[in-house]
């Protein structure tokens, strides 16, 4: 198990802001929510009022977005709490304790933001203030343990687990769920029946789709938002794979369940004599299951997949590196996007990241002729890819400011291609560059003949 600590300067920083921000914890008169401007059709599941609440109530205020503005406790009947610029205050603290190296690994902000304001509760009629750095590094220590995290990913088939650097790729089997099942139902036999249609229900949803499978130390919320966060970069990641990432008229469906694009349409009409029509459809291009074989994951290891899993974690990335994780993102999402000028945006997007210098440079001749030179060896085959990058400028210029949707395909098929290249080229060198300015230095130098 690890072990938490703060340095001496940032242990005292700590407890002074924790003082000072203790001045601000006061009380607060909440005015009631206004009533609806009409009445709700919405079926509602459930209503809970503060006599459902065991023990003191604490509860926050949300902007329009859904983010924390204010944090309240109530206490013997009245309303404490940080607001306005007090709850700035906290969120500032909350920042500088996150810089410390194992925050962000072992527990995350959220955890500090809640410990803070636990500990500002408790204290702020305490004649013998406790510690604020002793208190969050105790309630670390206790709250930390080992959890192994499971993601399931949408429409993603793997034959058996597949090692993927820090990180596994295994299949959700029926007995997996079958053995879950048993010792939930063992533990709860009185709702045998719930358990049952829970599981079955699950079944529906998981059964036979891959998950990413996280070893992770950390406090249990934490372990499941950190561990998110890891898939959702190896789901991207494993996305410059799928037929999406070579063929630009697919689209890969692969995410996190539950958050996949795939929209589908509703339509209902009424007829003469009462006669009604419900219909279904999915829009097009419709989903496709990607599913990896053993023989398939060979051969993804013998393109560039070995140095994807090095990717992962941005800790301990080169320069070059880093800039070259962040065009495969992008490039990745752009393989879900069902508009084919949408995953142009992405695309080019991603390839300026890693051809240009900075924004100062000319970017259309530059990132033209460094993809040409990168690639080809033919000046004829050269001048192709330069002038393709061309027209798909123009083509994402005409999207852009004139909302244009007819784009020609064989002119994006080449572009696509051509940027495919290019990244699995980098990827087969990320550890050779130190920094994006070598790689481009070095594509240059071919360029100008040295």
């Amino acid at each position: 198990m690890a072990t938490f600590d703060f340095h001496p300067s940032a242990r005292k920083a700590i407890d002074d802001r924790g003082t000072a921000l203790l001045t601000k914890f006061q009380e607060h008169s909440i005015a009631p929510r206004p009533p609806p401007s009409f009445p709700t059709e919405r079926p509602i599941a459930a209503t809970f009022t503060d006599k459902d609440v065991l023990g003191d109530l604490i509860f926050g205020e949300q902007d329009i977005i859904g983010n924390l503005v204010a944090r309240y406790a109530g206490i013997e009947g009245k309303v404490y709490g940080l607001a306005t610029d007090a709850y700035r205050d906290l969120r500032r603290l909350v920042d500088q304790v996150a810089k410390t190296p194992w925050v962000e690994e072992a527990v995350g902000k959220e955890f500090i933001e809640d410990q803070i304001f636990l500990w500002c509760r408790a204290n702020f009629q305490s004649s013998a203030l406790v510690s604020l750095a002793s208190h969050l590094l105790s309630s670390a220590s206790d709250s930390v343990s080992r959890f192994t995290v499971w993601v399931p990913v949408a429409h993603l088939e793997v034959e058996h687990t597949f090692e993927f650097g820090p990180v596994r790729i295994a299949p959700i089997t029926a007995e997996m769920l079958d053995e879950r099942e048993q010792k939930f139902a063992a533990k709860q036999p009185e709702h045998g029946t719930k358990v049952k249609t829970y599981y079955d229900r699950l079944r529906r949803e998981i059964q036979g789709r891959a998950a990413i499978v996280i070893e992770l130390e950390a406090e249990a919320k934490h372990a499941q938002r950190r561990g998110l966060e890891v898939a959702e970069v190896v789901i991207a990641l494993l996305r410059m794979y799928s037929p999406a990432a070579f063929v630009p008229r697919l689209v890969c469906t692969c995410a996190v369940v539950g958050s996949e694009y795939v929209p589908t349409t509703l339509v209902m009409s009424y007829g003469a004599g009462e006669a009604f029509t419900m219909a279904r459809g999915m829009s097009k291009p419709t989903p496709h299951e990607w599913r990896i074989s053993g023989k398939e994951w060979a051969a993804m290891r013998s393109q560039s997949l070995q140095s994807l899993p090095d990717l992962i974690y941005e800790a301990g990335l080169t320069d070059f590196q880093k800039r070259l994780r962040v065009s495969l993102l992008a490039y990745s999402k752009g393989t879900t996007l069902r508009d084919i000028n949408d995953r142009l945006v992405y695309t080019l997007s991603a390839l300026e990241g890693l051809l240009l210098r900075d924004g100062s440079e000319p970017i259309q001749q530059n990132l033209g002729e460094r993809l040409a030179f990168a690639l080809e060896r033919d000046a004829t085959r050269r001048q192709e890819i330069v002038q393709n990058v061309r027209e798909i400028y123009q083509m994402r210029s005409r999207y852009i400011h004139h909302r244009a949707s007819v784009v020609e395909e064989e002119a994006v098929e080449k572009f696509i291609a051509s940027a495919r290249a290019l990244f699995d080229g980098a990827m087969a060198n990320a550890s050779k560059f130190k920094t994006a300015r070598e790689f481009v230095e070095a594509i240059d130098r071919v360029k100008f003949g040295g």
